[in-house]
């Protein structure tokens, strides 16, 4: 039950062939290759990790989970709009140069399948609304709202703006997605940020969203064709807002001053998330086919690992291991 597979008009066209026809200039692709990655997964978690182990685990706390929340409901909407992708749309015209989102077959080749429109690249995901848009909205909005300044609105419009611009220069979507996932984002985190403030920073708001996205989660199957995405940030969800409810319980980790010391945390943690990240994923990928409801089972499951090692048994290992911390805590303990 997929809705405007081909939702098409004139002007979205046109202005997505203007903004591909820029990155001919191989200097420019380059560019907008390296700006649209702010708005990844990638990016999103070397930012939180640094932040949350080396400078300010609250504030990055409260980015990450309603950046998580926001990234819940586009994942949500994207599975039921089942919109094609600018070079699907227009494949004479438009040319995909972001090719991560493309599909690959069980050779690991990019293939390309008949549809109304031609013979065009086949996606791993829908257009609308646009994923990027919607994580460096969230996200980038987030520490603006949390910092209370205006220069910080002005930095993470821009970072915003930029973005949006690279995932259509790059043909992978449409001004209407870019502009909608930018809209998801920071209105959802509006209104999380002032539930919050209302309740008093209670986690029964969290709660009620993780029941919410959950139920939207395990139905996706019935609606979309391709709802990993959707588990894999549910089950991120999951384990921030656990692993958060646990360090603040258990552990409250204290910071260093040095920078060396930081520079450690940083790479010690990052290095063993990623060795979680793609040990897990080698355990279950040679049985289970992408895109199955088994497989999404096992993505959350592993992405729920992963984070909930970085948001509370990482920090109970550094709170432990004496070289990751100042002499004067260690003595104090």
């Amino acid at each position: 039950m997929n809705f405007l597979v081909l939702m098409k008009w004139d002007f979205d066209i046109s202005i997505i062939e203007f903004f591909n026809k820029l990155t001919e200039n191989s200097f420019l692709e380059t560019l907008f290759k390296g700006i649209t990655f702010l708005g990844t997964e990638t990016a999103i978690m070397i930012v939180l990790c640094l932040l949350y182990w080396c400078v300010n685990k609250e504030i990055s706390k409260k980015v990450a989970i309603a950046t998580f929340f926001s990234l819940l409901l586009t994942n949500s909407v994207k599975s039921m709009f089942n919109r094609l992708r600018p070079f699907q749309m227009s494949p004479d015209t438009i040319e995909c140069r972001d090719k991560s989102i493309l599909s690959k077959n069980l050779d690991g080749e990019y293939y390309k399948i008949s549809g109304e429109t031609g013979e065009y690249w086949a996606s791993s995901s829908s257009s609308f609304p646009s994923g990027h848009s919607t994580t460096a909205s969230s996200f980038y909005n987030s520490f603006a709202y949390q910092l209370k300044k205006k220069k910080y609105w002005i930095i993470s419009t821009i970072l915003c703006l930029l973005v949006m611009i690279s995932r259509m220069s790059l043909g992978v979507h449409f001004m209407t997605d870019v502009l909608t996932g930018y809209l998801i984002g920071l209105g959802f985190i509006s209104l999380y940020f002032f539930l919050k403030k209302k309740t008093n920073e209670s986690m029964v708001v969290d709660i009620i969203f993780i029941c919410i996205f959950g139920i939207l989660t395990f139905i996706s199957p019935i609606y979309s064709d391709n709802p990993k995405d959707l588990f894999s940030v549910y089950g991120s969800t999951i384990g921030f807002v656990l692993g958060s409810y646990l360090e603040s319980k258990y552990v409250n980790f204290s910071y260093t001053k040095s920078i060396w010391k930081n520079i450690l945390r940083f790479v010690i943690g990052f290095v063993l998330l990623l060795g979680i990240r793609y040990s897990l994923k080698l355990t279950y990928s040679w049985a289970f086919e992408e895109g199955t409801f088994i497989c999404s089972i096992c993505d959350m499951i592993r992405y729920f690992a992963m984070v909930i090692v970085g948001i509370y048994v990482y920090p109970l290992l550094i709170k432990k291991l004496k070289f990751l911390n100042d002499k004067v805590e260690n003595e104090s303990n």
